[in-house]
């Protein structure tokens, strides 16, 4: 049957049993999942509703997306969702209650033993404790992130407050985890599983979150809080803090510190930038972050997510590459800047950023920096500070899309050199204070 929708698409209903029946899905497709999916084999889709008869598997960097306000999921279909996988919801209304699935994360950061990641559930109404069964409960590792007063009447910020591991997760609420206990001492990759086959609801619609904490005297000396993305498909953090700015700054913190007191514990995002080269402006699934508020005292502290928040395309495709800044005695880096030439808008780009390494355009420092094709003999200044005396290296972490056809140089006009940064990293000394906007630049050649 044919139904018309919005008085100009018609809606079709197409069913997968090792092929499409109906075609190919669309936005206006009903789909019924009738056999066996998984999308790594058999690609990503969108359709309007969606009913899973069968197993189905959303694969890393895939996604499916629905659009129609119904989701079904058949008592003995498994469904799960892989890490960097994402299942997008964007009807405010949608029902998903019948829905029971799996899903799994690892941090993008390595973690080893005794170290603490911040979590957010895509699924609220579990146990805490079932994110990681053998994190430690004696002496008890599970926190939220809160405000104490010292002895002498001091509030102090960033205060872990020993958590209940049976209290249930709540949508878009951050938590403070130590890795499990068996949990290996050389950084790796912690697998996190969660699931609501028994238990449990999976967050979708409008997300209305209020601090738990708050008091008469508002949100500790500071005003931090943690809060995190609560659903399955990674958002856009510079529409959350667009929408939500009249509450909180236009900026976020993410713990991501291999276990060493000597490194820094944070890394610092906004509406414009990411200073790291791990985490970009797009916040994945299963990842909390430190908000700060404008007015802690305020009654009305309730932040807001929406479904238009979730980024509907396959965000890790474009053009870009990464720059790496770092001391050699420091395992994360000091500094760091991004060529981008598609992902932000050019009023992103605008800012003049303080930062120890970012690129030069038209004598304004830029961490975030954009230009467009040709991208051939484009040679782009660098600036450096060093902040201690000893050596530094200077790496390429990330590139894609047009980039995968350029070498990417790093000229050295002081010594004279050229390093091919895709070859390897180029090291080179400092000296405490030392800064130059001149001595190195990007040079951009075919390969």
């Amino acid at each position: 049957m044919q139904i018309e929708l919005q008085g100009t698409r018609k809606k079709k209903a197409t069913t997968w049993n090792g092929s499409w029946s109906n075609g190919l899905p669309t936005p206006y497709s009903d789909v019924v999942l009738a056999s066996a999916y998984n999308t790594s084999v058999n690609g990503s889709f969108s359709c309007y509703n969606l009913n899973i008869n069968a197993n189905l598997t959303i694969a890393a960097d895939t996604q499916i997306k629905v659009l129609g306000p119904l989701v079904v999921q058949g008592a003995s279909a498994v469904f799960n969702v892989d890490n960097r996988g994402q299942f997008i919801l964007l009807n405010t209304d949608v029902d998903t209650s019948t829905v029971k699935l799996t899903a799994n994360f690892s941090p993008q950061s390595l973690v080893q033993r005794l170290d603490y990641w911040f979590l957010c559930s895509p699924l609220s109404g579990i146990p805490i404790k079932s994110i990681s069964p053998l994190t430690s409960t004696y002496p008890m590792r599970f926190y939220e992130y809160g405000y104490g007063v010292s002895s002498n009447g001091e509030i102090l910020d960033g205060y872990y407050i020993i958590l209940d591991p049976t209290v249930s997760t709540a949508a878009a609420k951050g938590y403070i985890i130590r890795s499990p206990n068996n949990f290996s001492s050389t950084p790796g990759y912690w697998n996190i599983t969660v699931n609501n086959l028994t238990a449990g609801s999976l967050n979708k619609g409008v997300i209305f979150h209020t601090p738990s904490f708050l008091t008469n005297s508002g949100l500790g000396g500071g005003g931090y809080y943690i809060v995190g993305n609560p659903y399955l498909a990674n958002i856009d953090l510079r529409k959350f803090l667009e929408y939500n700015s009249d509450k909180i700054y236009d900026t976020i913190w993410i713990w991501y510190k291999t276990n060493n007191p000597d490194t820094e514990s944070y890394a610092q995002l906004n509406s414009r930038d990411s200073r790291s080269t791990v985490f970009s402006t797009s916040i994945r699934p299963f990842q909390a972050f430190i908000v700060q508020y404008k007015n802690p005292g305020d009654t009305d502290s309730t932040l807001v997510f929406t479904p238009d928040m979730q980024i509907i395309g396959k965000n890790f495709e474009h053009n870009y590459f990464n720059l790496d800044y770092k001391q050699n005695s420091v395992n994360i880096p000091v500094g760091c800047c991004t060529y981008n030439a598609d992902t932000f808008e050019q009023k992103f780009t605008d800012v003049d950023s303080v930062s120890l390494f970012s690129f030069i355009k038209e004598g304004v420092n830029k961490v975030l920096y954009r230009d467009v094709p040709p991208y051939e003999g484009q040679i782009i200044d660098l600036y450096y500070k060093a902040i201690a005396t000893e050596n530094y290296i200077i790496s390429l972490k990330g590139y894609d899309g047009s980039f995968n056809n350029f070498k990417i140089l790093l000229l050295d006009t002081e010594l004279n050199t050229v390093t091919d940064l895709k070859a390897g990293a180029y090291t080179f000394a400092g000296t405490l204070g030392q800064s130059s906007s001149t001595r190195f630049k990007i040079k951009i050649t075919s390969l």
